[in-house]
């Protein structure tokens, strides 16, 4: 498979902010954390388009994407646990708000690791934002 036609399943299979804006609609219903997580499962799933599903397991916790991975995939065991737990709903919606956003940012910086100098490119990108405003 050429690089060009990786792109394409990746890209389409499923899309990240889609998942994120159902996942937010959801979010005050009982069933917000299960379905999340299976929307997240299927967002890392749909890197294997990319480099192959073996070496995406063997690669998932290579120095480059440990951190990221470590964090992606505890946020969304965190807010799978959360909805079991029986608490205060409005401290339960802001963790869980923080746990989305978290899950969200790492799940598209987790993908960025597989295109060759995406990270750096992105990185660049907002220091040059950040300068402008400074």
């Amino acid at each position: 498979m050429h690089t060009e036609d990786s792109f394409i399943p990746f890209l389409v299979c499923p899309s990240h902010l889609e998942n994120a804006l159902i996942s937010h609609t959801l979010l005050l219903d009982f069933c917000y954390p299960p379905l999340l997580g299976l929307g997240n499962i299927i967002s890392l799933c749909s890197a294997m388009f990319l480099c192959g599903p073996k070496r995406q397991f063997k690669k998932m916790f290579d120095d480059t994407r440990r951190t990221v991975t470590i964090v992606y995939l505890s946020t969304l065991a965190a807010s799978i646990i959360l909805c079991l737990i029986k608490f205060d709903k409005d401290v339960k919606l802001a963790i869980l708000i923080v746990l989305l956003i978290t899950q969200f940012f790492s799940s598209i910086w987790y993908s960025l690791s597989y295109i060759p100098l995406a990270r750096r490119a992105v990185k660049k990108f907002f220091r040059q934002q950040v300068d402008d405003i400074v």
